[in-house]
């Protein structure tokens, strides 16, 4: 019977704890808003472009259950309050592809702000038309919507070029066309950022070519059970989510062009999160002799 009792109680003790780790997952850790702050090393870098700073926000995933719509309009509170050069968003605004009125978070951004955005998988779930609304929306708030295209911002008295990519997860990136009317190599004093929301994107582009690529749609594994920024096969909610990709999380370095892969916001799939809380990241170019990202902050924002 002793036996019988602590075997019995060992149960209990199990599920209690699998209970307590689905509410974190559920209901706390999904709130819990991370910004990371990092230094981009950029060799060549004009002294006026030394200090510029670039946010970024991905996978809003408005309309989906689970996704908080309290911490999205946290994390853009708290962009806006930065008052970044640029601000950049890779995709997967709704969760069906269909706009909702809780995809109005950015007028109050781009008043204070450059914002460029790209789309994602999710933005084209339902129909061309719907996706079209989408960018109409979405430019209707201020931002400009990058299409396989590119643009040039003046910062400060230099500039940045931004080039964005569509969807390459649905196979609708054309780095080709989006890199049309600018070099297709590194251009000392005009640094170029590179858009898109899956992060593989960064295998297409020319050796060294860009100062920093930036990407979601991993969600950094939401339920996240590998210590390693790089996909591994603990990477089993990735996998089956379909949100591969080599690069899970973090920061990477890839034929001598910076990579950075964000949590995101939102969720997919499921409507938990596990050791990879929802990000927001604020990036600042400093002039540097070797190109490279490294972080240095990393707080909870209430």
């Amino acid at each position: 019977m002793g036996h019988r009792r602590r075997v019995v109680a060992g149960l209990a003790s199990l599920v209690g704890l699998s209970m307590g780790a689905l509410r974190y997952d559920r209901f706390i850790e999904p709130r819990r808003l991370q910004v990371k702050r990092y230094r981009l090393m950029v060799p060549e870098l004009p002294s006026k472009l030394d200090g510029t700073t670039i946010a970024h926000l991905t996978d809003f995933h408005v309309g989906m259950r689970g996704t908080q719509d309290a911490t999205l309009r946290r994390a853009v509170r708290w962009a806006t309050r930065q008052h970044a050069d640029i601000t950049v968003l890779t995709g997967d605004f709704t969760h069906d592809g269909v706009w909702r009125q809780g995809a109005d978070l950015f007028s109050g951004l781009t008043a204070v702000s450059h914002v460029f955005a790209v789309l994602g998988n999710h933005d084209h779930l339902a129909s061309e038309a719907a996706t079209g609304e989408i960018v109409r929306r979405l430019e209707g708030q201020g931002m400009r919507v990058l299409s396989n295209a590119n643009e040039t911002v003046a910062v400060g008295g230099g500039e940045v070029v931004v080039v964005g990519v569509d969807d390459p997860h649905l196979d609708k990136d054309n780095l080709g066309k989006a890199m049309r009317g600018i070099s297709g190599d590194r251009e000392p004093g005009r640094p170029a950022m590179l858009l898109g929301h899956v992060p593989d994107i960064v295998d297409q582009a020319a050796p060294g070519r860009f100062e920093l690529t930036v990407a979601g749609h991993t969600h950094g594994g939401q339920l996240r059970f590998s210590p390693w920024k790089r996909t591994t096969p603990l990477d089993v909610p990735v996998k089956v989510g379909e949100l591969d990709s080599d690069y899970a999380r973090g920061t990477h370095m890839v034929n001598g062009n910076p990579l950075l892969v964000s949590n995101g916001l939102g969720v997919a799939g499921m409507p938990l999160r596990f050791m990879a809380p929802p990000q927001v990241a604020l990036i600042e170019l400093r002039m540097g002799n070797d190109a490279r990202i490294d972080e240095i902050d990393d707080v909870v924002v209430r």
